[in-house]
Order: structure tokens, then sequence, then C-alpha cells
């Protein structure tokens, strides 16, 4: 409802599936997102440059990394 994607993960309604978009209030969004692409199984959107990081989970996919 934002002006997303048609089939943004943040629409997903399936058990395991869905998504975020976030920032660390004090925290550099460098580090961040460093943070999730090491630590995080599934999607990672770097959205650094954007001021945010996606975070995702697609049914199971894992280790999908994109750039906004």
């Amino acid at each position: 409802r934002v002006g997303g994607a048609r089939f943004s993960e943040h629409l997903y309604r399936a058990p395991m599936t869905g998504a975020v978009d976030f920032f660390v209030v004090g925290v550099p969004l460098g580090r961040v997102q460093q943070y999730c692409l090491e630590n995080w199984p599934y999607s990672v959107g770097k959205g650094e440059r954007r001021g945010f990081v996606h975070l995702g989970i697609r049914g199971g996919q894992k280790n999908i990394v994109w750039d906004y």
C-alpha cells in the first residue's frame, strides 16, 4: 500500500514468509547491514543508501541478497 513491488515479500501471507525494512537508531546502517549479511540466513536487501535494511523469508529459500 505504500508503493512497493507487486510480489514483495512484505505481502506474502503464508507461514514462514514475510519481510521487514528497518534501521537501528544510533547504530551506523552499514554496520547493521553487514551484521545481517553475516547472520541472517534468508533474504537481505542492501538498502543502506536508502536508509534501511530489508530482511525477508521466502518459503525456505536461503541466502538471497540484492541491492536497492
